[in-house]
């Protein structure tokens, strides 16, 4: 089977989003100093450095699907399936996941407990940039695109392939720069 060359390019523009997403959720962090365990109440319950906690706890789950997924995508292709369309979500809808107005109260388990240092946060997302990487590299000719992933969150028949779930996991790092950036500035202007 082979894959069409816009499937590459959306690899390499998931490389893009990946690389980005990471990179501003790290200088938002860093851009804290001293104010990352500062709590801005009217903004959010959360600390810059809470919802950065929150961002690796999620990652951690999301990211052992795509690899799931990748592993999956992999096989399909060597069998020669074609990519399944059935509750395909696409990247365009995805953008409502940045957005403040997407609600999705995070379960237990990806709620920060307040008990890392910036320090480990930093080096978490720093390592889990470089694993969703790897999967992007694993499927470089677009062959994320054969394996789907069941995301009830978007909807009840919500699919999305690895590179929609990397996406995915960019754009929700995107939303939480946009938090963390909210938090620091209400921070910065009460002083």
């Amino acid at each position: 089977m082979t894959l069409n060359l816009d499937a590459r390019s959306r690899a390499a523009e998931v490389r893009r989003r990946m690389e980005s997403a990471f990179a501003n959720l790290d200088s938002a962090l860093f851009s804290a100093g001293g104010r990352v365990n500062e709590r801005a109440s009217a903004i959010s319950p959360w600390s810059p450095l809470d919802v950065a906690e929150h961002v690796t706890l999620t990652n951690h789950f999301l990211l052992k699907l795509a690899e799931k997924g990748a592993r999956k995508s992999a096989r399909k292709l060597i069998r020669g399936d074609a990519a399944p369309m059935k509750g395909r979500i696409g990247v365009d809808q995805l953008e409502s996941v940045a957005s403040h107005d997407f609600r999705w109260e995070a379960p237990e388990h990806m709620l920060p407990r307040g008990a890392v240092t910036l320090e480990a946060v930093r080096a978490t997302l720093a390592t889990q940039c470089r694993q969703s990487l790897s999967l992007i590299d694993m499927l470089p000719a677009g062959e994320g695109t054969l394996h789907t992933i069941r995301m009830t969150v978007l909807g009840p028949d919500a699919r999305l392939d690895v590179y929609e779930l990397l996406v995915f996991i960019a754009l929700h790092a995107e939303r939480h720069t946009a938090q963390v950036r909210r938090i620091l500035s209400a921070l910065w202007t009460t002083t």
